[in-house]
Order: C-alpha cells, then structure tokens, then sequence
C-alpha cells in the first residue's frame, strides 16, 4: 500500500520549479500598484474629488506597497501560506471596496478611500515575498541572481499583462475604470491565493538551472510581445482580443518548466550519501559556519554600517527613476519652445503622442534590465562580485539623468532605454546582494526594511521637489487639457 501511495507523490525535484512557476504567475499579481493612472482619474470625477486628494491616495497606494517590512515580519513568522492568505485578502477588500465607490453603491470620504488603496499596497506586498521569498530559499546562492531576475521581471510585467486581458477581454462590457476595478479585485486575489497555498520551500536545490533559461526565454518573448502590441494599439485600431488570447497562450508555456528537469537530480538527504574525503568534510563544515555565520536577524541587520549603506543607496537611486518615471509628459513638454501664458491645446503640443512610446520603451527595458543583470551576476559571480552590479546600475542610472537634462526630443528615447535597463537592474541586483550579505532566514524582515528606501525617495524626491518644479514651469503656459503626471 505504501508503494502505491509512494507511486503517486510527487518527485521532490520537481518542487523547486513548480514554486518558481507559481512565484512567476503570483508575482504578475504584485505590481498592480502600476494601474493607478488607470482608475485614479476616473475616481476623482466621479467623486468630485481634488487633484490633491487622488494625490494622497496614490501616496497612501505607494507607501502601502513600498513599506513591506509588515509583509517581511509576518512572513519570517508565519511562513508564506498565510501571508498568501492575509495578502490576497487585503488586494480584495482594497480593489473591491474602490469598485463599489466608482460605481456609486457607497459613497465615502477621500480618506477612506486612501485607506483602501493602502490595504491593496499592503497586500500586494505580501503576496510578493510569497513570489520571491521560498524560491530564494529553494535554489543555491549562486543561481538566486537568475531566479530573482525572473520573478522581479514579471513584477514589471504585471501592468503590461493585465491590462491587455482587460482590452481584450473586458473593455466592451461597460464603463472602463468601473469594470477594471472589478477584474482586478477578482483576478489579483485569487491567483496569489492558489499560487501560495501550492507553493513549497524544501531542502533540496537543483545541481542544474538549466530549466531557468526556458523562463528567460519566455520573459524575453513576453516582454518584446507587450512593447510591440502597446505601440501598435497606440497607432492603430486593431481589435485587442487576439492580442490577449496570445499572450495567454504565452503564459500558459511557463507550467511546462518543470518537465525540463525530468532527468535532473537533486541535492538531498534522502538519496544515496556521497563518500567524501576529509578535505572535503572539512570544506562543507567551513561552508556550513559560514553560511550560519552570514544570517542576521532584524535588529543586527538594522545596526550594521552595510544596512544603511545598501539603504541611502537604494533610496537615491530608486527616488530618481521615479522622478523620470512619474513625469514623463512635463519632461516632453519642457523640450518643446512654447511661448509663455499663452492658451495652447494638449493635442496641439508637438510630440505629445511620444509620452506613450516612452511609457512603453521603459517598460519594455525595464523588465529587460531585471533579467539581464539577474542573469549577469550569477555569469561573472566568481569574477565579479554582486556589489559591482549595484554600482554599474546606479552609474547608468546617473548617466541617463544626465543625458534627460541636456536632451533633445530624440536623444530621450536613449535615455529612457539606458534609465529603464539601470532601473529594472537595481530592482534585480538588490534583493539578491541583501540575502547574500544578511542571509535568507530572515530575508522577509531585512529586505522588507530596505523596500522603504523606493517609497521615501519617491516622496522626497518626486513628490516634494520635481512636481514643484513641474508645477511651476506649467504654471508660465496654459494647457487646455490637464497634464497627466502619470
């Protein structure tokens, strides 16, 4: 009986790759923080708010999102099956309770609704330590720059992927950002919810990464797919539904990554006990101190000199790309040689349409850039240590600025492709050195603590000094149509 029982388990060396799988789909669930613009515009009219108050709410989303050292706690604590749990419920009590304001079957303060937005941020979070944390403890240290490179690619993704579900499958069903809302709250809770209870941490990792590339290649594909599909929707109006019944198909091929290993063996207790000699035996007991050695919990984390080096650096580096990011349109606009108070039209502004292409160029190549330095690092680790990739990223990242300020129209497009390859590098390469340096045991509570850097930057450096020195150039010329700070 037991022999049949045992027929009927699952190989343990398929584990590893059936959680990165489900790190990847949960993982696309993750960076819905990037639909804002979609459903904060439509929000403010219906209720009559101010510009200021959709404000706070997208500060409210960000700050939920960013501050993840909640998420890290309770996950270092409870493990990752009930933070799947509390994650999910928090993205739907978030989304769900907007959709019921959008469509005016509640009707409440702005406040609360920020409150709402901040329980989203929250449990987005959560649901990406349960993306990334078991599949960091699943593989060896070595090849954690190419799993992390994966999963934080499909973070960058998630925006790209469903909003092309919703063109193609929900947008004639009613009023967009009401629908939209709606979709999210389903579709962004119920995939973590099964992708975390499924998910496993074991003690054995792959000798072989070689099913890894199969994702690579996917992700390269995915993301070449929704850059090319953004722009040709943004040109032309062909139908959106074969365009999504494609990318589905293309996400679909990701379950396939575990039958890659059929013939891989893993490293555990359970099958036969390698004879080592005693160097041997004395190098894995070296290795073994080591790697005990290398864990750190909260409180040593946040007293070491590295912590706050990895912090400020993080904090800079991030707060910049966002400025970019976060203004895209007053950056086009300020190029362009329009005379001082006169009344001019949005649509009449030259290269206004090229905000949209710039959107989807730092997309595209931010995702690039997470995989990229992922699959980099782990390449040149024994040349190169992971430190140096952090410091290559901030150093294009400065460069890209650099290059914004004395621009022309056309020289931004390189701009944006060397700022989003820095940017998406920063968010690959830091993840990956805090493990290596504080160890994964607590990896939840360090690299959540460090996730607050992105949140202060933006704040101090987007929202308190680039949008007043935004407002106060747009405030010499007067533009018919709003700008959209996107």
């Amino acid at each position: 009986m037991k022999e049949k029982l045992r027929g009927l388990t699952l190989n343990k060396k398929y584990y590893p790759w059936i959680t990165l799988v489900l790190g990847i789909y949960v993982m696309t669930t993750s960076g819905s923080l990037y639909f804002f613009g979609a459903w904060s515009e439509p929000l403010r009219r219906t209720e009559g708010w101010s510009v200021e108050n959709i404000g706070n709410i997208g500060t409210m989303l960000h700050f939920g999102v960013w501050a993840s050292f909640v998420g890290g706690l309770l996950y270092d604590k409870f493990g990752h099956r009930p933070v799947a749990i509390g994650g999910s419920l928090l993205i739907f009590v978030g989304y769900f309770f907007l959709y019921l304001i959008k469509a005016q079957i509640i009707n409440v303060p702005y406040w609360l609704a920020g409150i709402f937005a901040f329980s989203l941020g929250q449990g987005s979070s959560m649901c990406y330590f349960v993306a990334l944390n078991p599949s960091i403890k699943n593989f060896k240290s070595e090849h954690r720059g190419k799993v992390v490179g994966v999963l934080v690619c499909c973070f960058a993704l998630c925006s790209g992927i469903y909003t092309q579900f919703y063109k193609g499958f929900l947008k004639s069903r009613g009023d967009d950002a009401t629908i939209l809302l709606l979709f999210l709250a389903i579709m962004l809770s119920v995939t973590p919810l099964v992708g975390g209870l499924l998910s496993r941490v074991t003690n054995s990792s792959p000798q072989s990464i070689k099913p890894i590339y199969f994702c690579y290649l996917l992700c390269i594909i995915i993301v070449v797919y929704l850059g090319t599909v953004s722009i040709i929707q943004n040109f032309t109006l062909l139908p959106a539904l074969p365009f999504s019944i494609a990318l589905v198909i293309m996400l679909s091929l990701f379950c396939f990554t575990p039958l890659l290993c059929k013939f891989e063996q893993l490293e555990s207790d359970s099958y036969e006990p390698q004879v080592l000699d005693e160097e041997e035996e004395e190098e894995k007991k070296k290795q073994e101190t080591n790697n005990t050695e290398g864990e750190s919990n909260l409180l040593r984390t946040l007293a070491s000199f590295d912590f706050w080096l990895l912090f400020i650096i993080y904090l800079i580096s991030a707060g910049s790309g966002i400025v970019v990011v976060n203004n895209f349109e007053a950056i086009v606009i300020s190029k362009e040689d329009l005379p001082k108070f006169a009344d001019i039209k949005y649509e009449n502004i030259p290269h206004n349409k090229e905000v949209l292409t710039f959107i989807a160029l730092f997309s595209v190549f931010n995702a690039i850039g997470r995989i990229l330095v992922g699959f980099l690092s782990d390449k040149f680790l024994s040349k190169l240590e992971r430190v140096w990739w952090v410091t290559f990223c901030c150093a294009t990242m400065c460069f890209s600025q650099l290059i914004f300020s004395i621009a022309t129209i056309n020289m931004i497009y390189f701009a944006v492709i060397s700022l989003g390859l820095s940017f998406g590098g920063l968010f690959s390469a830091m993840p990956t050195l805090t493990s290596e340096i504080f160890g994964v045991k607590n990896f939840g509570a360090n690299w959540g603590f460090i996730g607050i850097a992105p949140a202060i930057g933006s704040e101090l450096l987007s929202a308190l000094l680039a949008a007043k020195l935004s407002a106060k150039y747009l405030s010499l010329i007067h533009i018919s149509e709003p700008t959209r700070l996107l």
